[in-house]
């Protein structure tokens, strides 16, 4: 055992499944940078933040990253979010760490930049 204690309820976004309505709201708000853009950069960024015990994220690390302006339009649109529902452990709200993978998909035949 690693000594984490279970989360008895799990952060929320917007009321839906803890991940998926975060994704989509993610994929409708991040711009693919154009700076990685023109340089044709590809793949995938994964980030680490925190849902704090008001909903607001913080705690931004990031732990892959094709691109330096990826990992910037990563950190920006998450420091945007929408407040969430807490976690809860025993009817307390509590700080939780959640991990997300965010695809960067470059296309010739894209003439703008897009996620």
């Amino acid at each position: 055992m690693n000594g984490a204690t279970a989360i008895d309820v799990r952060p929320r976004f917007n009321g839906g499944e803890p991940g998926i309505e975060f994704i989509k709201w993610v994929y409708q708000n991040i711009k693919y940078p154009e700076e990685a853009w023109r340089e044709r950069v590809s793949g995938k960024a994964v980030v680490k933040f925190t849902v704090n015990t008001d909903g607001c994220l913080s705690d931004f690390i990031i732990l892959q990253s094709p691109h330096e302006s990826i990992s910037r339009e990563v950190i920006r649109i998450l420091s945007q979010s929408p407040a969430w529902t807490p976690g809860y452990i025993n009817g307390e709200p509590v700080r939780v760490s959640l991990t997300l993978p965010i695809s960067f998909r470059f296309s010739d035949s894209t003439t703008s930049p897009l996620p």
